[in-house]
């Protein structure tokens, strides 16, 4: 135990002498109705806030009077109405299903939750319940579960412009047949469609609406198999499922294809947990992923057993993309990116990177917030900038990635964490904290949620 202290604190020292820590006499938030002009301003890092005790996947979203939300599987909804500076729990929890959760706001301030195994109002089992606050979080509706008894998994819920929701999940067909499942709702969650399949079963990120109506997107990472029940991410590919008649059919095209098969443990993914799609206002799409560097050997200096964060772009819906730009430090492991873009070339994304450089299933490290931002990220060569969003380590540990085969990893951060651009341009994100990690231990420690953010960036529109 004393090895272990003593080495958590050699970590802690070096993460201190190497974080990008923010200032926060520095900090501020615009709140001028002028419009600026189309340039990215220095990022002022806004101090970070403890929400409290929760678990390690928060979500986040912007209202339309600017309110941000917080929202995470096991507690609730916490609501800031300051740009972020503090942020208030809601009165009561109400929501059901905290295997995973997600929520989007529309037009009215409703707050729309998805959640994972949750139960109805009558006590039976609801895979993937569907429920709406219309009062600030302080109470949500009776759950519903839009899968009719088929879902299991990693379920989202996105929303067009026009107010039109859409939701999918993993789950199974009338055979039994493991896909990824969707349906819409046109009138604010009182009615769904009858369900619609978006692909054979893949690990899907969030479903994300287009600029013109009806468009939706989706991006996944398929299995890969290596011989002899080796678990590689040979055949293993990036796709994006994409529609243009409100998520009634869809069909599939390849996003990034690995150049070379690597064996990798327990899973067969060919990126670190799922993709992530945004489209910005000129209607140019962008896919981030974590992968293997050894997978792209020509998109960086040297190979080598960690994982990047990297960034592709297409201007046709998908018909063809950019080469793979690399973004988090080649020399450390960057994972569980996310992605938001507002005007044209304006990208946002976000990912844990540790300090150390240490394989990261494993062997504990200190892990930190990125933030890259850019206004030319739908350039071959895009511009940007990063900056670090925790004044200290908010996880020391390894962080196992393989899900709920994480049986003696640390998996106290879970899957992902979320980053939105608010109207006014700035980027404010939530993210997990915990330092309880020793690399070998539970599946899931306990974690506490975080909020944070940028005052100063560019206008979304």
């Amino acid at each position: 135990m004393r090895t272990i202290a003593a080495f958590a604190a050699l970590l802690l020292l070096a993460g201190c002498l190497d974080a990008e820590a923010p200032d926060p006499a520095s900090a501020g938030n615009s709140s001028s109705t002028t419009p600026l002009p189309l340039v990215l301003e220095t990022p002022i890092i806004l101090p970070e806030v403890d929400l409290g005790s929760a678990a390690g996947e928060p979500n986040i979203a912007v209202g339309p009077d600017g309110a941000i939300y917080v929202s995470d599987p096991s507690i609730g909804v916490w609501r800031s109405s300051d740009g972020g500076a503090s942020y208030s729990k809601a009165a009561a929890r109400g929501i059901t299903g905290g295997g995973d959760g997600d929520i989007v706001i529309d037009a009215e301030g409703c707050i729309h939750w998805l959640g994972l195994f949750g139960t109805d109002a009558k006590g039976e089992a609801a895979p993937i319940p569907y429920q709406v606050s219309c009062d600030k979080g302080a109470s949500f509706s009776d759950a519903v579960d839009l899968s009719n008894g088929t879902g299991s998994d990693r379920e989202w819920i996105g929303q067009s412009h026009d107010g039109v929701l859409y939701a999918s999940w993993r789950g199974s067909d009338a055979e039994g047949n493991g896909v990824i499942s969707t349906t819409t709702s046109f009138d604010g969650g009182a009615n769904w469609t009858p369900l619609a399949v978006m692909s054979p079963d893949a690990v899907g990120g969030p479903i994300v609406a287009g600029r013109v109506p009806g468009q939706v997107f989706e991006a996944m990472t398929t299995f890969g198999q290596g011989p002899e029940g080796l678990v590689s991410t040979g055949g293993a590919q990036v796709l994006l499922a994409r529609s243009s008649d409100h998520a009634a059919t869809w069909d599939i095209v390849p996003v990034f294809t690995p150049t070379q098969s690597v064996a990798v443990g327990l899973i067969g993914f060919a990126t670190s947990i799922f993709p992530v799609v945004a489209m910005d206002d000129a209607g140019t799409l962008y896919v981030v992923f974590s992968a293997d560097q050894r997978l792209l050997p020509e998109a960086v200096p040297k190979a080598a057993a960690r994982f990047g964060v990297f960034l592709v772009s297409s201007s046709d819906l998908g018909e063809t993309w950019s080469d793979p730009v690399l973004l988090s430090n080649p020399d450390h492991v960057a994972l569980m990116p996310w992605i938001d873009a507002g005007a044209a070339g304006r990208v946002v994304v976000t990912w844990y990177e540790n300090t150390l450089g240490l394989p990261a299933d494993f062997l504990p490290d200190l892990w930190n917030v990125k933030l890259w931002e850019s206004i030319t990220a739908d350039e071959a060569y895009p511009e940007g900038v990063t900056v670090q969003l925790n004044a200290l380590p908010n996880h020391i540990g390894a962080v196992c990635t393989s899900g709920t085969g994480c049986l003696a990893g640390d998996r106290s951060l879970l899957d992902f964490f979320e980053v939105v651009i608010q109207s006014n341009g700035h980027p404010v994100a939530t993210w997990g904290y915990s330092i309880a990690g020793t690399g070998v231990g539970v599946s899931a420690q306990g974690a506490n949620v975080f909020a944070g953010g940028i005052a100063g960036g560019t206008p979304r529109r």
